[in-house]
């Protein structure tokens, strides 16, 4: 069973209210996959480890267009190498709650992924 925590951020209507005509540059992109890389490594730190399966398991994965970036965490699923190959017990991990919720703190780093889009529209002139 997998576990993923998926950040998509239509930016057309940001954009658009802002009447600015184009969408995330290389710079808000690269923001972006920044904070989502934090998350990752928050997640990370708070993952339990007996075999090193869960935590192996866990990968990012972007895509971006013309209007949106869509960022998404990932625990479960292929674990190359490891003992529990693939990870069936993400979510049961996850849903004991307290420190075993390795996903608790994301939101905590939300405003990361703000500031990322703050800026791309400061830089817009």
């Amino acid at each position: 069973m997998r576990n993923t925590l998926r950040i998509e951020l239509h930016l057309d209507d940001f954009y658009d209210a802002l009447d600015v005509l184009s969408g995330p540059g290389p710079e808000t992109v690269a923001a972006l996959d920044a904070s989502l890389d934090a998350a990752y490594a928050e997640s990370q730190v708070r993952v339990h480890i007996i075999t090193g399966s869960l935590k192996r398991s866990g990968r990012t994965d972007t895509s971006t267009d013309d209007d949106s970036w869509e960022g998404s965490l990932t625990y479960g699923g292929p674990s190359p190498g490891s003992v529990n190959d693939p990870v069936r017990y993400a979510e049961l991990e996850r849903q004991r709650g307290g420190t075993h919720d390795y996903l608790a703190n994301i939101p905590l780093l939300y405003d990361r992924f703000e500031a990322a889009l703050f800026a791309s529209v400061r830089a817009h002139p």
